[in-house]
């Protein structure tokens, strides 16, 4: 299930199709997730910085 939602999103996010991330090497699919996941976080603590400041 993890391995389809990660498919599903690498292919939204990068703009291909299942067809075209299956033809890329397994070593760059995991460099794109684990850019994917560090961009989230990122995105996630700079929300929660404005959530504190806006309530102080």
């Amino acid at each position: 299930m993890v391995r389809e939602y990660n498919e599903f999103r690498l292919c939204r996010e990068m703009g291909l199709t299942p067809r075209e991330l299956e033809e890329i090497d397994g070593e760059t699919v995991q460099r794109w997730l684990i850019y994917l996941s560090a961009e989230a976080i990122a995105r996630e603590r700079l929300a929660e910085r404005a959530r504190r400041k806006g309530g102080e």
